[in-house]
């Protein structure tokens, strides 16, 4: 089933990013990065204060914990949709914020893969309990 996803993904990644980016204003944008920039350091402070706050109420290990909030940085997906909705409803403003969260979400796409390697690498998770890789299975080790 990966395997498949993995090989079907990647179209799918292209029209979805395409539609969704294909009315973003790019001097709208390039107006806006200073303040994408600050809604992405805001929303990455929000989100390890809340990853600390609920590994201390659900007693998970500090370790892990302390770099966890990193795997949340690159999700953007449906923040996608809502900005071409709110671009489409809100037509004499709409536009300017569509074009900032699209902003933020870019930025927050280049950064989550690399936060999510370096926490995981951190942590002493990268690597750990990997299955056998294709070729292990056929020869027959474990």
């Amino acid at each position: 089933f990966m395997e498949g996803l993995h090989h079907s993904s990647l179209p799918v990644f292209v029209v979805f990013f395409s539609l969704s980016g294909h009315k973003v204003d790019l001097s709208v944008m390039a107006e806006l990065w200073p303040l994408a920039l600050l809604a992405v350091a805001l929303r990455v402070a929000a989100i390890r204060k809340g990853t600390l706050w609920g590994r201390r109420w659900g007693g998970e290990d500090e370790r892990i914990a302390r770099h966890a909030w990193a795997g949340f940085v690159g999700q953007a997906g449906l923040s996608l949709g809502f900005a071409v909705m709110i671009a489409t409803d809100f037509p004499p403003w709409g536009q300017k914020i569509a074009t900032l969260i699209v902003a933020t979400i870019v930025i927050n796409e280049f950064l989550g893969p690399i936060l999510m390697k370096r926490s995981l690498t951190l942590a002493g998770e990268a690597g750990a309990d990997e299955p056998p890789s294709r070729g292990e299975r056929a020869g027959g080790q474990r």
